[in-house]
């Protein structure tokens, strides 16, 4: 009898262990997840976009149109944080960042930056899940730097 009674102590002392651990695994399973795209357009003849970007229909439509070829630079993914950047940094000095202001009934309020060597934008933008935003524009080496944002649950 006290053998059973030990080993249902140390089940349930092994299994509220683990609970601590649950609870993290869960709580970093709740976190928002971000995406950030760094892209330089240009005009070539040609005209293509980089099959590691995928299908983006933004890029079909203005002012993101106004370049027919498009190159993935870089690209981060990961989970947010209010006050935690998801940085993602290219060669020749350029730098986009997300950072999560609020989340607030399925709706993503976040900071857009974009930075190339002495030029840097940011916006507040608040938008649903899953939908990316695009700022850029900026002279970057052949072409133009843009930054995609793109928050999901």
């Amino acid at each position: 009898m006290w053998q059973n009674i030990r080993r249902a102590f140390l089940v349930l002392t092994a299994f509220g262990a683990s609970l601590p651990l649950f609870a993290q695994a869960h709580a970093e399973a709740k976190k928002p997840q971000g995406t950030v795209l760094v892209l330089l357009g240009s005009k070539t003849d040609a005209g293509a976009i980089d099959p590691k970007i995928g299908i983006l229909p933004q890029l079909n439509r203005p002012p993101l149109n106004t370049y027919n070829t498009y190159r993935l630079l870089g690209r981060g993914d990961g989970p947010l944080e209010t006050g935690r950047p998801l940085t993602v940094s290219v060669a020749g000095g350029a730098r986009c960042a997300l950072s999560l202001l609020e989340t607030k009934e399925q709706r993503f309020h976040f900071r857009a930056e974009i930075a190339a060597p002495n030029n840097e934008s940011r916006i507040d933008v608040t938008t649903g899940p899953g939908e990316y935003v695009f700022i850029g524009g900026k002279t970057f080496g052949d072409g133009a730097l843009f930054c995609g944002f793109q928050v999901k649950p």
